[in-house]
């Protein structure tokens, strides 16, 4: 114990464990962090279940949660791969680049309207700012509107529910070790 107690730097946090294969991401999360990636992994599946015209890039729509995209992808692969699959079909990755510059201002735009600090048409505006044909403006708006939606309070708060902060960690050891062992 007094090696432990004698060099603190060395015997803690990922270094003390080897390496998981087939994990991305260590250390273990919190409790919070790990009750957060739980909601991601619920949030995911939502925009796949709603597939709206315009799926945001993951790390755009996991930004609020401050939940990064491996950790969904190690809790819950399947998901993951839906929504990336969804998402890498809507064009090629500089039409992607695109509409990711279309769906930041989008949001922006909405989040104006919502403080009351915008006015006239939505639709307008994004193709304006976004410089976008407005095919595409409609749908970036439709999928900033989805992922808006998808952070509704009761929507978050209903998931938070789902699994205790108390259970969080144990879900996301359960889930990273199905990924580890393939169970």
């Amino acid at each position: 114990m007094s090696e432990f107690l004698n060099a603190p730097d060395e015997s803690s946090g990922p270094k003390l464990f080897g390496q998981w294969p087939g994990l991305s991401y260590l250390p273990l999360p919190s409790a919070y962090r790990a009750q957060r990636i739980y909601v991601a992994t619920r949030l995911i599946g939502y925009m796949v279940d709603r597939n709206p015209p315009y799926l945001p890039p993951l790390d755009l729509l996991l930004k609020p949660l401050r939940v990064a995209e491996i950790t969904v992808r190690d809790s819950s692969p399947g998901a993951y791969r839906d929504y990336e699959t969804l998402y890498s079909k809507q064009g090629d990755p500089r039409h992607l680049g695109d509409l990711r510059r279309s769906y930041l201002a989008a949001r922006h735009v909405l989040n104006a309207r919502d403080r009351g600090h915008e006015s006239g048409s939505l639709l307008d505006i994004v193709v304006d700012v976004a410089k976008l044909d407005i095919t595409d403006a409609i749908k970036v708006l439709d999928g900033a509107s989805a992922a808006t939606d998808a952070y509704a309070q009761y929507r978050i708060e209903s998931y938070e529910k789902e699994l205790p902060i108390r259970s969080a960690v144990e879900w996301v050891v359960g889930k990273w070790g199905e990924h580890i062992y393939g169970q």
